[in-house]
């Protein structure tokens, strides 16, 4: 009875266990921030090097977990939905994240590469400072590039804000109101580049 448990334990632990070394990602996200809602649209091109790969890791911040409204996964090109399920918190595992288990329709086999787009919405993400007498000051802080289980080849994010007037931003490149990020190449695992 202890060695079936075992074994169930560690199929357990080894079905958990985060597949990045064997897997690259090239990603292209865009952010669109308004007053309600901050939506991302992630761009992801997985490249495989290793056994095939059924599923993949998509970590969230826990501030950002706090304000998600919505989570959804798409491939070839939002005709085929893929499911999403946030994963427990288990050992071997970066602490401060919330990991979401995102099922391809089809396994990424060795030597091969998959295109899907993972699209998030956060509410209420922006902070306000008080009333000016005619505008409203506001603050929105994240990553400069996607955080990522597997490492990056190459990263660009462009980010937009409705109705806004740009005072201050960390940019490459800013045209009105919108920001420019990269690319970017060759992050690794869990790097978060402070905007």
């Amino acid at each position: 009875m202890r060695a079936g448990l075992l074994v169930m334990f560690l199929l357990g632990m080894l079905y958990n266990k985060i597949p990045f070394s064997d897997v690259t990602v090239i990603i292209s996200r865009s952010i669109n921030i308004n007053p309600e809602f901050s939506i991302y649209v992630i761009n992801i091109k997985a490249k495989n090097k290793g056994n095939d790969v059924s599923y993949f890791i998509h970590p969230i911040s826990k501030e950002e977990r706090q304000h998600l409204s919505h989570i959804t996964a798409f491939e070839e090109n939002g005709r085929i939905q893929l499911d999403v399920s946030q994963l427990e918190d288990s050992d071997g595992r970066r602490p401060g994240y919330v990991y979401y288990k995102i099922d391809f329709f089809s396994p990424l086999m060795k030597d091969s590469t998959l295109e899907f787009q993972i699209q998030y919405v956060l509410s209420e993400y922006w902070k306000s400072y008080p009333l000016q007498n005619k505008s409203q000051i506001v603050s929105w802080e994240g990553s400069l590039n996607y955080v990522s289980v597997y490492p990056i080849e190459s990263d660009n994010t462009a980010v937009t804000i409705e109705n806004a007037k740009i005072l201050s931003c960390t940019g490459i490149k800013l045209n009105r109101n919108k920001i420019q990020y990269g690319p970017t190449e060759k992050i690794a695992p869990f790097t978060s580049i402070a905007s």
